[in-house]
């Protein structure tokens, strides 16, 4: 439209003269405005074009003088045509059968709406709108997708979309809706939900379910896997809500895995029994469709057995014969696949009728007084199987001392000399026939000295004491006696002449003196008596014994001079006046012999422990026990003798015994023991016995013993010569006259100890209920421990606190309350070495150890003990003090001889390192190792007594 500016001034007559610029403005924002523009003649006329429907208006302004303006009157501006249509809908999902409505509107091309509007509405296939006309419409669609809704005006269109989703679940489907399976194997199942109008309910999820015997794996979800081990048909459901549907799951027996046989639980042997053969899957399902051979077999190898065969429709019977009394199975097994394959149950056969009656033994042979003969008989079927028998009847003479009996054995105590018919009869079967031979009994002759070991020398008087019995008695004149008796040793029999000889109490005892022929062979022998009693039958008795050869004379000595060792732990004195005595013819008395008794051959001793050592010894030259040397080597290692030895038996042919220390060092397994001896002419003998070592108890340090006495006074020892070495022989000239220098041994002075210190036995620590706990893992549960020994103890500790890095630790043993040496703590494990006192009750005793934590608890652990070793009493032992020997006595001493014979053949030489000089009769030397206990007062020796036989002797 044109629109007219004029320039008036305030009367409203136009200005002709105006020539300012007029600048345009409306109130339509989009209007298309003139350029600033000049009047003519004070009026001018321009286009403008509104582009916003509704009233509008125009204004003018000078640019220069903004007063100078003026606005049009409102213009009202209508829309233009249809440039544009836009859809709108209420809702643009809907269930299917549901409905939407849809609205259109129409711009012109300037955004203005037109009012004026009223287009068509069409719609895709499948849905419908009502009405086709107009400015809305409502639109439905049954099935279930997209839908493209349009509405059209004067060529110009637009679009909106409705989606169209199923319905509520009215109805579910299962696929497939049979599935057949063999045993075990699994069934697939899918499940689809669908509305009233038959849409597919999308993501839709069904709860699975089976009749009794199947099971279904998920049993929530659109799918489901479905299985069953019985053969059979099953129902399959698929549910939601208050909709389901079912689906059949057949299952088949599998693959024949197994051969079920069925046997009767009991049968008689040679009687037929049904057998049944089933063939089974692995879910015991009877496989029908089974085409496999059936092989047998049976526990009793006498049974007569099916061949081969097939079974029908999974199954067969057979007929089996068994011949073997007892528990029995048979076995039927597939020819091709031996895996299939199964065992009837126990079937219990019974033997068949009595066949057979057999009497054992055949034959016996007693003695007429001796101990009574048995018999018995057996019954047995055709096949062997044993027959119980009902009632026997025995026939047997009467010498031979057998009563009537009707039971399956008969005892005979004969009578008489001679030999007997012995023979049974049971159900009308006879046995076969058994032979009794009564004889005379032999006398029972036990040698009860010498002893077991005991070592006798060839050429020496022999005392034989025996225990004899006969039934016949024996003659008691001497004559008689000296007719009838034989003597053998080491399988020899020598013409011993027996020169007293007696019966004692009542004829049961028997001794003999006797003198050993000086040609026996020396070493391990076997002593043999025989007697003759009154009947003429004779009886031996053995005993194992040691024979020591008869010495030899030694040969006139050469000029060859022995020097005299010097002793390295003593010093050595320097005689002053000691004549060198001219050697004579006189023969070399043989070293001493060394018999070990304890312990014996092949016994088991610890690295670590004490060990009791005896030993039988004897020499030409007697023993002194205040000078008798006692050394022991186990492994080539010297052990200590813990106290002192100890004499017995005479001075000639004694015992000794002592207790020695093994080291923990000592090399375990097989070694030797050798233990030596020193006469009193000097010379040293040994002997040896091969024993195993095991190793030390614990795996500590060498225990330092406690505790050690306090010398209270240094006695001066006079040592009376070197001792003579083994390969010497000792002249049998005596010194007119011998000095002996006062010499203090420095190395080792012998202590008089005051007295042993013995622990105050407390009482056994009472465990207070707390959060510690010890657990005794070493020793073990009855573990031997050597009394004055220390023991090693280790513990597992456990506490609600913590424990100090050196805990507080009590210990007692049978209530004896123990010292601690040393302990330490790692992770909870408590190792502790406690000294053991010398007064340690013996026997199985009770370890209890006891530690305090951090917190002050105290908790107690206990384990049982056997307490061995040097435990002697529960008192304390005072020692005697030490004999300071006088100064005026001259001790008998070997001199240093300027020619020494060598004999022939040479001595083995003792096998001790260095030799030691113990001076005589000059006290020991306190050992390396302080003594476990006093040493035994002269009251107490047992030097020439007789001890009491004991297991040991």
């Amino acid at each position: 439209m044109n629109v007219t500016v004029t320039a008036v001034d305030s009367s409203g007559d136009t200005v002709t003269s105006y020539t300012g610029t007029v600048h345009f403005t409306s109130s339509d924002a989009n209007a298309t405005l003139p350029p600033d523009a000049t009047l003519t003649n004070g009026v001018g006329t321009f286009p403008v074009t509104f582009s916003t429907a509704g009233s509008q208006t125009l204004t003018a302004t000078d640019t220069v003088t903004s007063t100078i303006t003026g606005t049009s009157s409102p213009v009202t501006v209508g829309p233009g045509a249809v440039a544009s249509i836009s859809v709108s809908t209420t809702s643009s999902t809907i269930t299917a059968g549901g409905s939407a409505v849809f609205t259109a509107t129409a711009k012109d091309a300037y955004g203005n709406s037109v009012t004026s509007f009223s287009p068509t509405w069409t719609t895709s296939a499948g849905a419908t709108c009502t009405p086709t006309t107009g400015t809305t419409t409502t639109c439905t669609a049954t099935s279930a997708g997209s839908y493209t809704i349009t509405a059209t005006s004067d060529m110009i269109t637009n679009s909106a979309t409705l989606t169209v989703t199923a319905a509520a679940l009215a109805k579910i489907t299962i696929t497939p809706a049979t599935a057949t399976v063999s045993s075990g194997d699994l069934a697939a199942y899918t499940a689809a939900g669908f509305d009233a109008n038959g849409n597919a309910i999308p993501s839709f999820t069904a709860g699975w379910s089976a009749s009794a015997g199947a099971s279904c794996v998920p049993t929530t979800g659109a799918t489901s896997s479905c299985s069953a081990t019985t053969a059979g048909t099953y129902t399959i459901t698929a549910s939601s809500g208050s909709v389901s549907a079912t689906a059949s799951l057949v299952v088949t027996a599998g693959t024949a895995t197994t051969l079920v046989v069925t046997a009767p639980s009991a049968a008689t042997a040679g009687s037929p029994a049904s057998v049944t053969v089933t063939a089974k899957d692995a879910a015991g399902n009877t496989v029908t469709g089974y085409a496999g051979t059936v092989h047998f077999t049976s526990t009793d190898g006498q049974a007569v057995l099916p061949a081969d065969s097939t079974l029908t429709n999974g199954t067969g019977t057979f007929s089996v014969t068994f011949k073997t009394a007892g528990s029995q199975t048979v076995t039927a097994t597939d020819t091709v696949n031996g895996s299939v394959t199964g065992t009837s149950g126990p079937v219990v056969v019974s033997p068949a009728a009595l066949a057979v009656l057999t009497l054992a033994p055949s034959s016996a042979q007693v003695d007429l007084g001796g101990s009574p003969q048995t018999f018995t008989v057996t019954g047995t079927d055709q096949y062997g199987n044993g027959v119980t028998l009902a009632s026997v009847a025995w026939s047997a003479p009467s010498g031979a001392g057998c009563p009537a009996s009707s039971g399956t054995s008969l005892i005979c105590t004969p009578t008489a000399v001679g030999t007997y018919t012995i023979s049974a009869t049971s159900a009308g079967v006879k046995s076969n026939t058994a032979t009794l031979t009564v004889t005379e009994q032999p006398p029972v002759v036990t040698i009860t000295s010498p002893k077991a070991n005991d070592t006798i020398e060839a050429g020496e008087d022999l005392v034989i004491r025996t225990t004899i019995s006969s039934a016949s008695g024996f003659p008691q004149s001497a004559s008689a006696v000296q007719a009838t008796v034989t003597v053998t040793i080491g399988g020899q029999d020598y013409p011993i002449p027996i020169r007293n000889q007696q019966y004692t109490q009542g004829g049961s005892v028997f001794m003999l003196n006797t003198n050993t022929p000086r040609n026996l062979t020396g070493g391990p022998a076997t002593l043999t008596v025989c007697v003759i009693d009154n009947a003429g039958i004779q009886g031996c008795g053995t005993q194992q014994i040691v024979v020591r050869p008869a010495p030899t004379a030694s040969p006139t000595p050469t000029a060859t001079p022995t020097p005299t060792p010097t002793p390295t732990a003593s010093p050595t004195p320097t005689p002053t006046a000691s004549p060198t005595p001219t050697p004579t013819a006189t023969p070399t008395p043989a070293p001493p012999t060394v018999t070990i008794r304890e312990p014996h051959a092949g016994d088991t001793v610890s690295a670590g422990e004490d060990m009791d050592v005896q030993a039988s010894i004897s020499s030409q030259s007697g023993f002194d026990s205040t000078t008798i040397d006692f050394t022991t080597t186990l492994g080539g290692t010297t052990l200590s003798l813990d106290g002192q030895a100890e004499l017995s038996e005479g001075s000639k042919h004694p015992a000794i015994e002592g207790e020695f220390t093994i080291p923990a060092n000592v090399p375990t397994g097989s070694q030797q023991l050798t233990v030596c001896v020193t006469d009193a002419a000097g010379n040293t003998g040994c002997g040896t016995e091969n024993i195993v070592v095991g190793a030390a108890p614990t795996p500590t340090p060498t225990p330092t013993p406690t505790p050690t006495p306090t010398p209270t006074a240094s006695p001066t020892a006079t040592p009376t010569a070197s001792p003579t070495p083994t390969a010497s022989a000792s002249p049998s000239a005596s010194p007119t006259a011998s000095a002996s220098p006062t010499v203090s041994p420095t190395a080792s002075p012998s202590p008089t100890p005051t007295a042993s210190p013995t622990p105050t036995p407390t009482a056994t620590p009472t465990p207070t209920p707390s959060g510690v706990t010890v657990t005794i893992s070493q020793p073990s549960n009855g573990t031997p421990v050597n009394a004055h020994r220390t023991l090693n103890t280790v513990s597992a500790l456990s506490s609600s606190a913590s424990f100090p890095p050196t805990p507080s630790v009590q210990g007692t043993i049978g209530g004896s309350s123990l010292d601690v040496e040393t302990e330490w703590l790692l992770n909870n494990a408590l190792t502790v070495k406690f000294d053991l006192p010398d007064s340690l009750p013996q026997g199985s005793q009770t370890l209890t150890i006891c530690v305090t934590d951090s917190s002050g608890q105290q908790g107690c652990g206990s384990q049982q003990v056997t307490v061995v070793g040097a435990g002697r009493s529960s008192t304390t032992e005072t020692p005697e003090p030490t004999e300071t020997p006088e100064a005026t006595e001259t001790p008998e001493a070997t001199p240093t001889p300027t020619l020494a014979p060598t004999p022939t053949p040479t001595p083995e030489p003792t096998p001790t390192p260095t030799p030691v000089p113990t001076p005589t009769p000059t006290p020991e030397p306190t050992p390396t190792r302080p003594p476990k206990h006093a040493p035994p007062s002269p009251s107490n020796q047992r030097q020439g007594s007789t001890p009491t036989p004991s297991s040991n002797d």
